[in-house]
């Protein structure tokens, strides 16, 4: 058991499109990820809706995190991810902990 770790989960309805329309909506929605890895260690992300490459893009939003996702074909439809704090990780991260 790990004392202390802290992890959150988080409906984003429509994280990744929302960043898309480039609104004031996907400022919002980036800035609470922000603050929920801000201060959790493990934060789990349902209906992102989007792709591996906008998880790829968000890394350098989150540099210390490792971020592994599943994403539906159709990007309008469903998608979560993980964002693991890169200190919970002993040595470099195991394949399946990288977005690539």
């Amino acid at each position: 058991m790990l004392s202390g770790l802290r992890l959150v989960t988080w409906n984003a309805a429509a994280l990744f499109a929302a960043t898309a329309a480039g609104c004031s909506l996907a400022r919002a929605r980036l800035a609470l990820l922000k603050s929920l890895c801000g201060n959790n260690d493990i934060v789990m992300i349902q209906e992102a809706h989007g792709n591996h490459c906008d998880l790829k893009l968000l890394e350098t939003e989150l540099p210390e995190f490792f971020l592994v996702g599943t994403f539906c074909r159709n990007p309008a439809a469903g998608g979560t991810f993980l964002a693991i704090r890169k200190t919970l990780v002993d040595t470099e991260a195991p394949p399946q902990l990288r977005s690539e």
